[in-house]
């Protein structure tokens, strides 16, 4: 079972993260309670596996350990035997009573001793850094987010409270909440009061607590202690999703796809071999694909479903956003945000794509069929390298660098015959389409055309801001890609990222934009009109000054929003359209910089790092990451995308992903 179980924990750990990326998103955005339960279920399981892998080969390695002790054992025993044998005295005897210590000190008195010269030779390596995991620049934050999450869980005493959140000591006391579970979270609470019971089978909820018994509870009867969340229940349900999305990203870059090794290899401790960074290659590349497999399905199903009229999801009938592409989401916003996360991903796999046919082949040019039959005469081939005088004297061979003047291209040519060289210069606008026209039967081809799809889909979502920070996204990538790199084998031209995305504005011409262009006429409507996202972040800012400090506490926004709603829409404002002030009333301005200082960093490291490698398919992962990293941090500005469980966890696969890609290869 040892030999066999990591062989089975790596297949249940990769398996089990490819059906987090496809039912998640599958499952309405994962937003109702059985969904999230589902998934963070199987974060745990997979987890428990992974740990179980750990200890399966550390505990190989302990076996070896006691061999090679027991192997060492039996040679001491064999030296003190020859040792009597030729009468030679033995240091450790009767007879050597010298004072001072000697080589027969204590710690070499044990029965299972051995002497530090054979002790030295044991390796150090079983020792140490058994359970070791990667650092990143977000450990600190995470952690110190979670210590203020489980902070506000806490019990604490009033004075302490009234102290730390002044307006949740008043709420406390203005109010009937947690008076039921009073004589069993208060300390101080004497058993023998007079009290009307209130936690009977009449008065089980909060509000059916009447208002004359409320009002006539003395103050000295309020729990003494009690947590800064408002609402506990819903900050352990929040506290429990984000522990899952930890867990997911940590288990991606702490996973290695070996059986021997129980720490992945990273660029500053390069302890493998390339072998090993290969399988990390292949796992990340089973990851890409499958992303981009499962949003294809969303994006074909939602236009399908949008063009026929049918309006169905599943078996489920849309009664919201009847007139745009939803896929399997139930709003459109969010469903924007997954496929943009989505295309990103493809788009940096394409520059990969790319790059490899840049930089795998030489540009031929073909004169005619005659032609094609000729192989080139070493002679030719020199005539081309006299062009430049860096490669005079040298021998060029047909799938040798070019010169600078030189363009890489793809020809077909299954029976080896090639043509004479050409520079890039010298074609004309009609062998240049028919270079692009060639891309139709490869990978690029295939995937660029998907993202075509894809990107069809997100635009005719009709989400306003989705569509404006996709194209905002798209255009940092771009300028990332295009920018000077270390070397010229991770450089994309910008003109051939704008030759991929032009078809898009010419699909979803059409196939019609009437819906998507009423909906940005009417942007003044939605936000002028009572309810809207400016009415709903002056109340939220409201609220937030009331709490400063540490907030109302996790995902307790739906229940202190209402009383400081201002307009009389009836309404259930679960959620601010906002993360970032939604974030900031929920943990405070503590919490908020936290998050926002760790996320700054980590970026900037990350961005740091990505412009120092110079591998192309590291450059185009993170590449496809950071750029759906970008577009969260834009859309979050007016939408609600990280309160999605499916577009939540999505951002954390990607992150490790790209956190991956970037230390361990």
């Amino acid at each position: 079972m040892h030999t066999s179980f990591p062989k089975i924990a790596n297949r249940i750990i990769e398996w089990g993260i490819i059906f987090l990326i496809v039912f998640t998103p599958l499952a309405f955005g994962t937003v109702h309670p059985w969904a999230y339960t589902v998934m963070e279920l199987t974060i745990c399981f997979l987890i428990i596996i992974w740990i179980l892998k750990l200890a399966i080969i550390n505990i190989k390695k302990t076996s070896r350990f006691t061999n090679l002790q027991a192997s060492h054992k039996s040679q001491t025993r064999a030296v003190r035997s020859i040792l009597h044998r030729v009468e030679i005295p033995d240091p450790c005897s009767a007879k050597h009573t010298s004072p001072g210590p000697g080589p027969c000190s204590a710690k070499h008195t044990s029965p299972g001793s051995i002497p530090q010269s054979l002790n030295s030779s044991i390796p150090q390596s079983s020792l140490v850094n058994r359970f070791g995991f990667i650092k990143t620049p977000l450990n600190i934050p995470i952690m110190l987010f979670v210590g203020l999450v489980l902070f506000q869980l806490t019990p604490l005493p009033s004075g302490v409270l009234k102290l730390l959140s002044p307006n949740t000591y008043k709420l406390y006391q203005t109010t009937s909440l947690g008076l039921c579970s009073a004589k069993h979270t208060s300390p101080g609470r004497n058993p023998k009061s007079k009290l009307p019971d209130l936690c009977s089978a009449k008065h089980t909820s909060p509000g059916s607590i009447p208002q004359s018994l409320n009002s006539s509870i003395p103050q000295s009867s309020i729990p003494n202690w009690r947590p800064i969340s408002t609402y506990p229940h819903a900050t352990k349900t929040e506290l429990y999703k984000i522990l899952a999305y930890i867990g997911i990203f940590f288990l991606i870059i702490n996973y290695s796809p070996s059986t021997r090794s129980t720490q992945p290899v990273t660029r500053e401790h390069p302890r493998l071999t390339g072998g090993h960074r290969l399988q990390i290659k292949k796992f990340i590349t089973r990851l890409v694909i499958v992303l981009i497999v499962v949003g294809c399905f969303e994006s074909i199903y939602g236009l399908l479903e949008y063009l026929s009229g049918h309006q169905y999801i599943f078996f489920r009938k849309k009664t919201l956003n009847l007139d745009f592409v939803t896929g399997t989401y139930i709003n459109l916003h969010h469903f924007a945000g997954y496929m943009a996360i989505i295309i990103c991903m493809s788009f940096g796999y394409l520059t990969y794509k790319l790059s490899r046919l840049s930089n795998s082949y030489v540009s031929l040019r073909v004169r005619s069929p005659i032609c094609r039959r000729q192989r080139p005469s070493r002679s030719d081939l020199r005539s081309v390298g006299d062009r430049d005088s860096t490669l005079r004297g040298r021998s060029l061979s047909p799938r040798a660098r070019m010169p600078s003047g030189l363009e890489a291209e793809v020809v077909s040519d299954p029976e080896g015959f090639l043509t004479r060289w050409e520079p890039e210069s010298a074609t004309g606008w009609h062998e240049k389409l028919s270079r692009i026209i060639n891309l139709t039967g490869t990978k690029a081809g295939l995937l660029s055309f998907l993202i075509l799809i894809m990107s069809s889909a997100l635009i005719l979502s009709g989400s306003r801001m989705g569509i404006c920070s996709f194209i905002t996204a798209i255009i940092l990538m771009s300028i990332m890609i295009s920018n000077k790199a270390p070397t010229q084998r991770g450089r994309i031209s910008i003109k051939k990222v704008i030759l991929i995305l032009l078809p898009v504005c010419l699909m979803t011409v059409w196939i019609g934009l009437n819906p998507v262009i009423t909906r940005f006429s009417r942007i003044s409507e939605g936000i002028e009109t009572e309810g809207g996202r400016i009415r709903v972040w002056n109340d939220t800012c409201n609220l937030v000054k009331d709490f400063p400090a540490l907030g109302t506490g996790l995902g307790t926004y739906e229940y202190a929003f209402p009383k400081y709603k201002t307009f009389r829409t009836q309404k259930l404002y679960d959620h601010t359209h906002n993360d970032y002030l939604e974030l900031m009333s929920d943990t405070g301005i503590t919490g908020f910089f936290i998050v926002i200082a760790g996320a700054t960093y980590y970026l900037f490291m990350v961005t740091k790092l990505w412009f120092q490698r110079r591998n192309p398919f590291v450059r185009g992962i993170a590449i496809g990451c950071l750029g759906g990293i970008a577009y969260i941090i834009l859309h979050s500005l007016t939408d609600f995308n990280l309160q999605i469980p499916a577009n939540a966890l999505h951002l954390s696969i990607i992150t490790g992903i790209m956190h991956k890609t970037l230390t361990q290869l």
